[in-house]
């Protein structure tokens, strides 16, 4: 809703804080006049949309005031509404004052709910706390960021279908069925697993956070991708120290799909045929450091400094011409974070002699030992 302006008339400080606090968290700006004189010069400056008086307000009675408010109101071209905080008032004020142009009428101890339902009720419109207006914002997000990762995995049955009838050896036609079959059942259990990103996003999230083996993580991955790689001629090294625990603490589903799934199709987008991509595992301190370097088109710094910025999202082509919703790379970046983890990012765009070795993209997520 638009930020409009409520002017709060009351002479205790208590009271105005709290109704300003209310206020505030229903979307509008406030301003307080703890005096008769302030309270119509601020109706006359600020024409505001809405007037609370409160029941600590002035020692004129409040049916008197009402009139005298309503008055001053209705020379504006859009005459705000009165709400009248009643306190101790008796039923035959109540009834004065409403006769007198008060709208509404709210009881102390002040609650938002109630207060809410009041101001929409006056105004004639829907009115929603900051809390509310942050849910549907999480909704919003959520929805495009399931799509996004749904969207990797059925590419991947686009690729098996569209090479199904070509003449290829039974065993890899058997093969790429196998990798069809595990990619439905792993977007069903993605689509499980969309509360947990609007868990993490309403900030109430209690995460299966428990050990994961990266090395079989990334395995899996690696796996359901693989026509996606072949497509491109691209080949998926794995480089696991044999003599290091690589276990850590994560959510296992969102761990693979959310940060390696995203990882890995970014780097395919962005790698150029017949290049390798690289899943690396190594020990940093207290964390497990996985890398996913390729050797594609890298970034410039203006890209690296916004690279998790939702407000500045970028979305590049890719090397042959893939498009992208911007949305994985912040996807990769929130749930990384929701296991207590942090990334790194280095990338070198081509330089003015072409060198294949020096340019392309690491992306470090540290997560913590299990």
């Amino acid at each position: 809703m638009q930020q409009d302006l409520v002017t709060i008339a009351s002479s205790d400080s208590e009271e105005a804080s709290t109704l300003s606090k209310i206020v505030s968290d229903l979307g509008f700006h406030s301003h307080i006049a703890p005096s008769e004189d302030l309270l119509f010069q601020n109706i006359s400056q600020n024409t505001p949309r809405l007037v609370i008086i409160g029941s600590k307000f002035s020692s004129s009675p409040k049916p008197r005031l009402t009139a005298m408010v309503s008055s001053k109101v209705s020379a504006s071209p859009h005459p705000a509404k009165i709400i009248l905080c009643v306190g101790d008032l008796d039923d035959e004020s109540i009834q004065k004052s409403k006769d007198n142009g008060a709208a509404g009428f709210v009881q102390a101890p002040y609650r938002k709910v109630l207060i809410k339902d009041i101001v929409g009720s006056v105004l004639g419109i829907t009115v929603s706390t900051n809390a509310e207006q942050n849910h549907l914002k999480v909704a919003k997000n959520l929805f495009r960021l399931m799509i996004h990762d749904v969207s990797n995995l059925f590419t991947n049955l686009d690729i098996y279908f569209s090479t199904a009838n070509k003449d290829v050896a039974n065993d890899i036609r058997q093969k790429r069925f196998q990798r069809a079959q595990r990619t439905v059942l792993e977007v069903k259990r993605m689509l499980k697993n969309v509360k947990t990103l609007d868990a993490i996003r309403s900030q109430d999230l209690v995460q299966k956070i428990e050990s994961v083996d990266i090395k079989a993580c990334a395995e899996e991955i690696g796996d359901l991708y693989l026509d996606r790689l072949e497509e491109k001629s691209l080949n998926l090294v794995y480089e696991f120290p044999s003599d290091l625990s690589l276990r850590v603490l994560a959510d296992p589903l969102a761990l693979k799909h959310q940060v390696m799934g995203n990882l890995l199709t970014n780097a395919i987008k962005f790698s150029n045929r017949e290049r390798n991509i690289t899943f690396r595992a190594s020990e940093s301190r207290d964390y497990i450091r996985f890398d996913v370097i390729d050797k594609g088109i890298g970034m410039s710094e203006k890209i690296l400094k916004n690279l998790f910025n939702e407000s500045k999202k970028h979305s590049r082509n890719g090397t042959q011409g893939e498009k992208g919703t911007g949305y994985g790379l912040q996807l990769v970046s929130e749930f990384v974070q929701a296991f207590d983890g942090y990334i790194e990012v280095t990338s070198e765009e081509p330089g003015v002699v072409y060198d294949p070795e020096s340019q392309g993209t690491c992306f470090s997520v540290f997560l913590k030992k299990a």
